[in-house]
């Protein structure tokens, strides 16, 4: 079967567009806390839907424990984890795009999550490959992204982007000014003068002095005469600020929506082995249930309370007596 899911095995098991109700014993167990402490810091990934739904089959509940024991290997959790990492990056620059009041600035926001998707999508399928997990969940996910990986519609994206990252980084101008008045000309080979200018006044500094030059602003948006100089550029440089207007236009919606599914979804994965992480530093061990749809017979040996564990785990790490 193609892949679809990295949490659900089968269509049918995909989550309801209602989000269910925590159960009263949810409470009572604090099992409410652990899926809070698990969740924290993913809010962008919407997992409390996950922690909530039950599973209703040996198969879809094996699926899972495969899926996670390939992500206990320290390559395979690398190689998703950095994935997981790019992909936020390229969330937040369009994030900052959407922010923008300028269309070409917005507009270059937009070809640099392009072009970290890219990247991104590229080396993780050139990684799925050098790796070799076990679970049909990560198995299908391979074969998906190396299909994805090397069709035309990817590939093209991908040529498109670098060129056009790489084309406008060549872009040069020069800015006159002369009172209120700002012009902008193509660079022509013109002298940089400011080495001489800091070498001519090097001689007079004496010992430590105070700096007077300007820093420049590095906060992303643009004021108004910025904006203006931008739209200056762009009419110098007509054809490749044309090519961008129609990038962004063509590849609005870029992302493979398999993949915007599992990189939300394998973080069900990832909260779970970040939470448990001290407590397997204090000495506790996890194990894999085996489950059965015959049979309503608990046996558990050596168990603990686990919302009560990870709270010493983490009084330990305060008190600096645990670390990972």
């Amino acid at each position: 079967m193609p892949f679809q899911s990295i949490l659900f095995e089968q269509p049918a098991d995909y989550a309801a567009a209602d989000v269910p109700a925590e159960p009263p014993f949810f409470t009572d167990l604090n099992l409410d806390q652990v899926g809070r402490s698990m969740a924290f810091g993913r809010a962008q990934y919407e997992l409390t839907r996950y922690f909530l739904m039950p599973l209703h089959s040996e198969s879809a509940v094996n699926y899972r424990h495969q899926v996670l024991r390939d992500l206990q290997d320290a390559d395979v959790r690398i190689a998703v984890g950095t994935y997981a990492r790019d992909m936020n990056a390229m969330r937040q620059c369009l994030t900052q795009a959407n922010k923008l009041r300028y269309k070409y600035q917005r507009q270059r926001w937009f070809l640099a999550a392009v072009d970290i998707y890219c990247r991104a999508t590229s080396a993780f399928a050139e990684q799925c490959q050098e790796l070799a997990p076990q679970s049909a969940g990560l198995l299908s996910l391979r074969e998906y992204l190396d299909g994805y990986a090397r069709s035309g519609e990817f590939k093209q994206t991908v040529t498109e982007a670098r060129d056009l990252m790489a084309r406008l980084a060549e872009v040069r101008y020069c800015v006159h000014i002369r009172g209120s008045k700002v012009r902008v000309t193509r660079y022509a080979e013109e002298e940089d003068y400011g080495a001489d200018v800091a070498k001519t006044f090097a001689k007079f500094k004496q010992g430590a002095v105070k700096d007077y030059r300007i820093q420049f602003r590095t906060l992303a948006d643009m004021d108004h005469v910025e904006a203006q100089i931008l739209e200056l550029v762009a009419k110098l440089y007509p054809e490749i600020f044309r090519e961008l207007d129609d990038f962004c236009q063509r590849h609005d919606r870029y992302v493979d929506e398999t993949l915007r599914t599992f990189d939300r979804e394998v973080q069900f994965y990832l909260a779970y082995l970040d939470y448990i992480r001290p407590m397997k530093s204090a000495g506790l061990e996890f194990c894999y249930p085996m489950v059965s749809a015959d049979s309503k017979h608990v046996d558990a040996e050596d168990a603990f309370d686990i919302a009560l564990a990870s709270k010493l785990a983490k009084d330990l790490q305060w008190r600096g007596l645990l670390t990972w």
